[in-house]
């Protein structure tokens, strides 16, 4: 059972990983064409400075969630889980907000003396949204991967990708031509987009799945266990990510 459960979520995964992939390929070919080679680099750089901004609460903590949620599901501990959950949602969001003020405070260095470009600097701005909704985002899919429940998280990326690509490509097709800097911010825009119609999605599934679920009063992990087991998982992996 086991075995067939675990064919079943690598061949579900691959395929929906293939099918964000020829989306997330198709959207940037046609973002391409809409808003210009320039556009589309500034675009890129500032992508590139997300990334370093994203990997604390990208790549340490959602794989910190997904082992210990896997953990406490498989012992039966319902109350745990959703502990780990709920601090771990409110964890990444401090976070991001810290993250977020960072990026701001440096968002002139960074575009006239890093990349010498002051075009960067609105588009820096515009970033701060998306380093929060996709800190939250990446917590609540690694809730899901580790209850082994692979298609409500790939769903929510379909979807993220799905949205991005109607709105932001119609928005363009529409306003086209397009000014270099309202190119770039609207490609920005579209990242926070999707990942909001992403998060709605995670946000109704944990509601329809839970609605009828109740946990004890009494929990066996207090918020110090949890964010002591996150650091040990969560640390070696940002600093890799780095």
């Amino acid at each position: 059972m086991k075995k067939s459960s675990f064919v079943y979520g690598s061949i579900l995964m691959t395929a929906m990983n293939f099918i964000i992939a020829f989306i997330g390929f198709s959207y940037d070919v046609l973002l391409s064409n809409l808003i210009g080679a320039e556009a589309m680099g500034l675009f890129q750089m500032s992508m590139s400075v997300l990334m370093i901004f994203m990997i604390i609460t990208t790549a340490g903590v959602p794989m910190a969630v997904s082992q210990l949620v896997a953990q406490e599901n498989s012992k039966n501990h319902k109350e745990n889980v959703y502990q780990i959950l709920k601090f771990s949602i409110i964890l990444n969001f401090i976070l991001s907000i810290v993250l977020s003020f960072i990026l701001v405070c440096l968002s002139n260095p960074i575009s006239e003396k890093i990349f010498k470009n002051r075009n960067m600097l609105q588009s820096i701005y515009f970033l701060v949204p998306i380093i929060i909704i996709i800190s939250i985002n990446s917590v609540i899919r690694g809730y899901y991967y580790g209850l082994k429940k692979v298609g409500v998280a790939s769903v929510s990326e379909i979807i993220n990708n799905v949205s991005r690509f109607l709105i932001v490509l119609g928005f363009l097709h529409y306003s086209y031509p397009v000014e270099l800097e309202f190119g770039v911010l609207v490609a920005i825009c579209g990242i926070s987009i999707g990942e909001f119609f992403g998060l709605i999605w995670l946000i109704l599934a944990y509601k329809r799945e839970n609605k009828k679920s109740s946990y004890p009063c009494y929990i066996q992990l207090n918020s110090i266990d949890i964010l002591n087991q996150i650091i040990k998982i969560a640390g070696p992996l940002t600093i890799t990510g780095y």
